[in-house]
This record gives C-alpha cells, sequence and structure tokens, in this order.
C-alpha cells in the first residue's frame, strides 16, 4: 500500500504540495496499491450578493481565484446570469470537509438568516433558525 503524506508550504503566497512515498506490501500474491491523497489546504465558504439582492454561497481553496471567475461568467450557473456580483462574506477554515459542511449549512437558511450572519449579528442566527410555531410558544411564554 502507498501512503502518501502532505504537506503544506507557503512561499511567496504560492502554495506547493511535497509528498513522501513510503511503500509496504502486505503479500506476493497481493499487490494491490491504494493512493490515498489528501491535500490539507486551506478552504473558504463565501456569499456572494448578486444583482436583485440574492445571494450565493460556494466554498473554494482558491477564494481570489473563485470570485473572479464568478465575475467573468466562467462558471455559468447562478450567479453567472445574475451579474453584477459583490463579496459580502467570507470565513477560513483548515480543510475543505469543514468549509463544505458550512456550506451546506448556510445554503439552508433564509435570506434574513443570511443576511445576519454577513452583519455579523450573531445573536439573531438563533433566533432567525426556529420555526414558525416555535416562536409562537416563546411568544405566548414571555406574555405569561
Amino acid at each position: 500500500m502507498w501512503r502518501l503524506p502532505w504537506w503544506r508550504t507557503k512561499t511567496n503566497n504560492i502554495v506547493t504540495l511535497s509528498a513522501v512515498a513510503a511503500v509496504s506490501h502486505t503479500t506476493e500474491s497481493k499487490r494491490a496499491q491504494t493512493f490515498s491523497l489528501v491535500a490539507m489546504l486551506a478552504a473558504w465558504v463565501y456569499i456572494i450578493k448578486c444583482a436583485h439582492a440574492s445571494y450565493y454561497t460556494g466554498s473554494t481553496t482558491d477564494i481570489d481565484g473563485r470570485i473572479t471567475k464568478h465575475h467573468e461568467g466562467y462558471y455559468g450557473g447562478y450567479p453567472s446570469s445574475r451579474r453584477p456580483l459583490e463579496l459580502v462574506w467570507s470565513q477560513e477554515f483548515q480543510e475543505i470537509s469543514q468549509a463544505i459542511a458550512a456550506e451546506r449549512r448556510i445554503k439552508g437558511w433564509s435570506h434574513a438568516k443570511k443576511e445576519a450572519l454577513i452583519r455579523g449579528e450573531f445573536d439573531l442566527l438563533r433566533d432567525l433558525s426556529q420555526s414558525k410555531e416555535m416562536k409562537k410558544r416563546r411568544s405566548k411564554r414571555s406574555t405569561k
């Protein structure tokens, strides 16, 4: 089995990956080699404000390049037909898997909840997460 540990090095804002391979064979008859390539790169979740005040949420390992490509309409899809675009929020994560998980959560949020995140009004996020039924129950409790 091949194991490829990766290290991230940064020189002049250029990320390079270097690998060291270690080989181990289980048996002579079994020579299947498996490659495990996991790059631990920083990643971002971002929210772009599109024309008509709609939002697009995405994740990437190259925030500057991704935003440039969105502006050019390179990817097609939702933001390309809703230009001009403006990056209104981003957050860095240590791994792409964390950024993808956060992107999926945010994509399910309401417009109002995304706006609260963009403004940094974190106290509102909890209130905006509640269903109409839960809000109704809470308002009944507070009036008693």
